[in-house]
């Protein structure tokens, strides 16, 4: 599967297994699930049935709570 950067740090609390979204203008692309973690950034995996979702740089990625 294909990996995404995002600037979420290890310090911000970011662990393997952490759900994140992809969105774009607001509008929901993909859920991601936080795979590698470094003290600068984090990469995230991109689950099979999003593999035809265009996913940017400049796309908003947050860390979902529920």
């Amino acid at each position: 599967s294909e990996l995404i950067n995002s600037t979420f740090p290890k310090d911000a609390g970011m662990r393997p297994g952490t759900n994140l979204e992809a969105r774009r203008n607001g509008k929901f692309l993909a859920r991601l699930e936080v795979e590698k973690v470094h003290a600068s950034m984090s990469a995230a995996k991109i689950p099979p049935q999003a593999k035809d979702v265009d996913i940017r740089e400049g796309d908003e990625v947050v860390v979902v709570t529920n």
